[in-house]
């Protein structure tokens, strides 16, 4: 017997007529002309070389070889319709996947603690892995399943292949000692470039792009310190006179830090454009959809630093 002739549909006909015994009402059941069903049935006479129904009073009784087969058959369509053509479904409840995000230092404070407070709350036996690939390393590793997600500032995450969804635009603040002499009357455009000021250098940090930016913007600046960690960023600035120009989540996140003042600069920064990316190998994974969707509610067009309060500068 050659399985290349076995048509799903014969199948069908078969499960049918162990259960009706008629071919009118298989015909009736499957939609389907009388003259269909007996066709069907020659053709499955014929690969499987039994009689499988025989004509008798009662209706179309059958053979012991047909009787063999119901149990398998009916396996087999239900295997077919739910297994293969039913969508696949992703419940949060009970599901125990490992989302892998990746995300700089910066995304991490912004995300991670909405996303787990959701986990928790919805997915409780869900986690989350946070990585930080180089960013010519991420779109290969989306295609290859490593990384489920990229959340934050990737301009250079491009290619064929990718989605891309864009949550919110970040804005930059300054930062300084609250004993800075520049903040009494507010500081200009010339005093912000003559000020001594702090930059996060390094390759791969997040805030290097950043830096960039404030290069492009045509602003000079006198750096007197460069440094890899941005955490010690504040606290620098808050023993010093120097200034620090950086996204307002650093500000925000440092904000109960005494000492320390967040005010706009005083002059226009582009805002930088944060967005969720993902690979189109994934785009209809159940559970990656959930993840985007979670995101995307907990984010998209929503500053996650709104209740925190910039000074303006009076100049």
């Amino acid at each position: 017997m050659n399985y290349r002739e076995i048509d799903l549909n014969l199948l069908l006909v078969l499960d049918a007529m162990m259960k009706e015994q008629s071919v009118t009402a298989v015909s009736r059941k499957l939609l389907i002309s009388q003259p269909t069903v007996s066709f069907s049935l020659k053709k499955l006479r014929e690969i499987l070389d039994d009689e499988l129904f025989v004509r008798t009073g009662s209706g179309m009784q059958p053979t012991p070889r047909a009787m063999a087969l119901a149990g398998p058959i009916d396996q087999v369509i239900r295997i077919v319709r739910d297994e293969i053509l039913s969508p696949p479904e992703f419940e949060p409840s009970v599901s125990d996947r490992r989302f892998v995000i990746n995300a700089t230092d910066i995304g991490e404070m912004v995300f991670l603690p909405p996303l787990l407070k959701v986990l928790r709350e919805f997915a409780p036996h869900a986690s989350i892995e946070s990585v930080c690939l180089d960013p010519h390393d991420l779109s290969q590793a989306l295609a290859d399943g490593l990384v489920d997600l990229v959340i934050g500032y990737m301009p250079e995450l491009t290619g064929s292949g990718l989605y891309t969804q864009l949550l919110f635009e970040h804005p930059f603040v300054c930062l300084a000692s609250d004993t800075h002499p520049l903040l009494k009357d507010g500081i200009t455009l010339e005093q912000y470039a003559c000020a001594e000021h702090i930059t996060l250098v390094g390759e791969g940090h997040s805030q290097q792009k950043f830096e960039n930016m404030i290069e492009e913007s045509g602003i000079k600046r006198r750096i007197v310190l460069r440094s890899q960690n941005f955490m010690n960023i504040p606290f620098i600035v808050r023993d010093s006179e120097l200034l620090a120009t950086v996204p307002k989540v650093i500000a925000a996140a440092f904000a109960h830090m005494r000492g320390l003042v967040a005010f706009w600069p005083p002059f226009e920064l582009p805002a930088v454009p944060i967005r969720q990316y993902w690979h189109q190998r994934m785009h209809k994974d159940p559970a990656q959809v959930w993840l985007r969707q979670t995101v995307s509610e907990l984010f998209l067009n929503k500053d996650p630093t709104a209740e925190f309060m910039v000074r303006q500068n009076n100049k």
